[in-house]
């Protein structure tokens, strides 16, 4: 009992101790935009509870998860004008073709809306007929908070307009406190939908909407905004809410293929084990499997391995038992009494040997036993006779018992001789 106790408790520190250490030294990276949608992930910065709610406000038919790159999909809309794109994230991966695909998409109508922290991949993505850029990047004084687009206007002149930058740390009250609304602060433009106001109470434009052939493409430059921890107040399913009134009605295609970095192809496990150790949670899972297992085997090892004591093997005495009634049956001449125990034991082996379910007082029963057995029913009928005969005997001589005795044998092995065939 003592050794059994502190095995336990050297198993119970040694859980304790990778509990600390996994607390002390596990990876911190609070925003996974990798893991954008996940629906195994409770992560305060993914973005399952925006794809839910999308599902929610247009109907989860019309959504559609994008796992695939984006030159097999989006030319194979049949209305690209009805339908939308969303991508939300830290920044993404487009090859030449899915630059190429976004374009044609927008060009036949589509709505492309897009919410990163990093737009490098804007400049290759959105230029005029001529080849000049539609957004292009400027310098400002405060560049940690604000980025610059530059938007065309019909006659030609430049007018800056400036996407708002949010701090990753603030709180949702803090964060929205402005209402969404469309402003055409260019006439016959409208490129700013939605606006927030700092400390100083200057208003700033945290989405913007510029058109692009017969499409349109909205930028947005708070992906933060999408998280499920903005999700969980009022403001930030208000902010959901009015980014679905701007797309039209029609499918919205999710796009998480384009988060991945353009890598080699992972190559294929080659077994299960290769599978298990190239994720992290999986391989945790088989470490923790693997220390369990030896602790279990340890301790086993100790309980099978302690002295047992030997005990003497219980006799068998009812062989002496049923030898000691037949000498008192013996030798008090009671003969009577043991013909009939002997008689009842021989009716219930032919039962169970023949299989017959009726009573040895049945009159069908000896006519039974011949048919099972083999042997004429009048020897049967015989053994039955002799025994309601000697019933009717006050005594019996010692040589009417074996007499008895050897008839019942013979019929015994003469049965058991038809039934194994020898």
């Amino acid at each position: 009992m003592r050794n059994r106790t502190i095995a336990l408790v050297v198993a119970l520190l040694f859980v304790a101790i990778l509990t600390g250490w996994y607390i002390r030294f596990r990876p911190s990276n609070p925003i996974h935009w990798s893991k954008g949608y996940s629906s195994y992930t409770k992560n305060p910065y993914d973005l399952w509870l925006t794809h839910e709610l999308f599902g929610e406000l247009l109907g989860q038919d019309t959504l559609y998860t994008i796992h695939q790159s984006l030159d097999s999909l989006l030319p194979t809309i049949e209305d690209p004008a009805n339908s939308s794109y969303l991508c939300l994230g830290r920044q993404t991966y487009y090859s030449v073709s899915d630059r190429w695909a976004l374009t044609d998409f927008m060009s036949g109508g589509g709505t492309l809306f897009l919410a990163m922290e990093n737009w490098n991949f804007i400049y290759d993505l959105l230029q005029d007929d001529e080849g000049n850029w539609l957004v292009g990047l400027k310098s400002l004084p405060d560049t940690a908070r604000r980025w610059p687009l530059i938007l065309p206007h019909r006659d030609s002149t430049n007018v800056l307009d400036t996407l708002y930058f949010e701090p990753k740390n603030l709180d949702t009250t803090d964060l929205f406190r402005s209402t969404f609304l469309i402003s055409d602060s260019i006439s016959g433009v409208t490129d700013t939908l939605a606006w927030t106001v700092d400390a100083s109470g200057q208003k700033y434009p945290v989405m913007i909407q510029i058109e692009y052939g017969n499409g349109k493409i909205i930028l947005e430059h708070s992906p933060l905004y999408f998280t499920n921890f903005f999700m969980r107040e009022t403001e930030g399913k208000i902010h959901l809410e009015y980014l679905a009134s701007r797309l039209p009605e029609g499918p919205v295609y999710w796009d998480e293929h384009s988060k991945l970095p353009m890598v080699a192809s992972t190559p294929k496990a080659k077994s299960y084990l290769d599978y298990i150790m190239k994720h992290q949670a999986l391989r945790w899972a088989w470490y923790l499997l693997l220390i369990g297992s030896l602790i279990y085997v340890i301790t086993q090892v100790r309980r099978q391995i302690r002295s047992m004591p030997v005990h003497k093997n219980v006799e068998n005495t009812s062989i002496q038992y049923a030898q000691t009634l037949g000498d008192l049956y013996h030798s008090t001449n009671d003969h009577l009494t043991w013909i009939k125990i002997r008689t009842e034991l021989f009716w219930q082996h032919l039962r169970h040997t023949l299989n017959i379910h009726l009573s040895p007082n049945s009159v069908k029963f000896t006519r039974e036993v011949a048919l099972r057995s083999g042997i004429p029913q009048s020897e049967i009928d015989l053994v039955k006779d002799i025994y309601l005969a000697y019933l009717q005997r006050p005594r019996l001589s010692t040589r009417q018992v074996i007499d008895y005795e050897e008839k019942l044998q013979r019929i015994m092995q003469r049965i058991n001789k038809n039934r194994t065939g020898n």
